[in-house]
């Protein structure tokens, strides 16, 4: 639980009492608070570490911003509102502000197949992302909200142009990234594969381990070697979607709308 602090202020939005909030982007120099935007409710996190954010390019963080923003249209990832590098008494920071949606995910009640189907629509999210030019590096449950609907969503997007890697995504993290090459889009194949496994290992609906093919495939995609892994995001993206439709849960439900949305 986030203790009551003094945040940074953010130009154009109002502080609301300081909700406790869990988020791996919470720390000594990182926090993350609920704020108010034109009445609508939304997180406000900042990082202020010298080290990260000394070097960080205005140019190159604004890129990273601007990219997350463009994804805020589509399933499964919750929109991005602003951001950017800020100079205060404190020295430089970083912040960047996204909708409120909700608590984080409890693995103890999510349904599999809900879980895979948002899975799917946040793996195309993100192939898109990578087309942009840009990583993630910091998926993990902990990343994974739910909205009062019900929809799951990745919230906790890491700081913007730096390598920058919450505490609670290092378990999830592939093992090239930090090296030499510090990451590539297989690594987010791996992350994300990995935090699925996660939260369905620690669900109590364990009827997904009879799908040989779902877990073919996240065993696939969390293999220590980048080469045997999935190409790209979008193959994991299709492989989740396909393990969704075949669980009963997708009976009834409307067509997928990623692969028409974002695929295409």
């Amino acid at each position: 639980m986030i203790r009551r602090r003094r945040h940074l202020p953010i130009e154009g939005f109002t502080s609301r009492p300081h909700t406790p909030q869990r988020c791996p982007a919470s720390g000594a120099t990182a926090s993350a608070y609920r704020s108010v935007e034109d009445r609508r409710p939304v997180t406000v996190r900042t990082w202020t570490d010298p080290a990260l954010v000394a070097g960080v390019s205005p140019a190159r963080a604004q890129q990273r911003i601007d990219a997350l923003a463009r994804l805020s249209d589509l399933p499964g990832i919750t929109p991005v509102r602003a951001g950017g590098l800020v100079d205060s008494r404190r020295g430089r920071h970083l912040y960047l502000v996204t909708d409120d949606n909700g608590e984080v995910l409890g693995p103890s009640v999510v349904d599999p197949a809900h879980l895979l189907r948002a899975a799917a629509d946040i793996a195309a999210a993100l192939h898109r992302f990578h087309a942009a030019g840009h990583l993630h590096l910091a998926l993990c449950p902990q990343a994974l909200t739910t909205t009062p609907s019900g929809q799951i969503h990745l919230s906790a997007h890491r700081a913007p142009g730096v390598h920058w890697i919450a505490e609670a995504a290092l378990e999830h993290q592939a093992p090239e990234v930090g090296q030499v090459s510090g990451g590539e889009p297989r690594s987010d194949v791996y992350a994300l594969a990995s935090t699925v496994l996660a939260v369905l290992d620690e669900g109590a609906d364990t009827s997904w381990t009879s799908d040989a093919a779902l877990v073919t495939a996240l065993e696939r995609a969390t293999a220590p070697s980048v080469a045997d892994r999935p190409s790209d995001l979008g193959m994991l993206a299709d492989e989740l979607d396909d393990a969704a439709r075949r669980a009963a849960w997708w009976e009834g439900r409307e067509e997928s709308v990623f692969s028409q949305r974002i695929m295409a």
